[in-house]
């Protein structure tokens, strides 16, 4: 699931400061806080300009073969801690409350980070450094797919000009433009900064990075 196209600044994002509930079926009881510096659920409390990793989704709850309900997860990370924010919806009840809620949570915290996350992203790799998430690594050559390949792993590298990408509902979808077999899917809750990754792709394939990096 992506986050909502940046529309706003940091500086002109209004606070957050409500009790919340976590499932269809509790009270609002969850003192949720989110300014310029930090973010806060019940007694843990994080600094925004420490965070290094973050993702986000909402999955589909099922019981064999009958839907129960909607989880939603945003997750982020520090040098020293780690926060796991989860919601429940049941039976579709509180839906549009946890719609809201997670969205609002997801764009009021990327878009405080992100700028940053974007920035090292790009020093790193100009640098010769390399952004790794999931198996794969962007470096200033191009990207590296670690594959299955039997009971291996073999690596490929795809030059940035042979580089093309899908933004799903879910995940991002890595391609080659020569190898239709040569691709990798980053599913956004199973790996850390699938969204950076994201911003890095834009910067060099949208805004003129690809020259930066020749």
């Amino acid at each position: 699931m992506q986050v909502v196209k940046k529309v706003l600044k940091a500086s002109g994002l209004k606070q957050i400061r409500k009790q919340v509930k976590i499932n269809s079926f509790g009270g609002k009881k969850h003192a949720l806080h989110l300014d310029d510096n930090v973010f806060s659920f019940n007694a843990t409390t994080i600094s925004l300009q420490q965070i290094t990793h973050f993702k986000f989704g909402m999955q589909v709850m099922q019981v064999g073969m009958f839907l129960v309900g909607r989880k939603y997860q945003v997750s982020f990370k520090t040098p020293t801690q780690q926060v796991d924010l989860v919601f429940r919806s049941y039976f579709k009840i509180g839906n549009k409350y946890f719609d809201k809620l997670f969205y609002k949570i997801i764009n009021g915290i990327w878009l405080r980070i992100g700028d940053r996350l974007l920035e090292q992203a790009i020093k790193e790799i100009m640098s010769g450094g390399i952004i790794a998430v999931g198996n794969c690594a962007a470096n200033r050559k191009g990207i590296t797919l670690n594959l299955d390949a039997g009971f291996t792993k073999k690596q490929y590298l795809i030059p940035w000009p042979d580089v093309s990408y899908d933004k799903m509902f879910d995940r991002l979808v890595i391609n080659s433009k020569s190898n239709n077999r040569i691709w990798m899917k980053l599913p956004y809750l199973e790996h850390w900064n699938v969204d950076v990754l994201t911003e890095l792709l834009e910067w060099i394939f949208k805004e003129g990075g690809l020259s930066e990096l020749e």
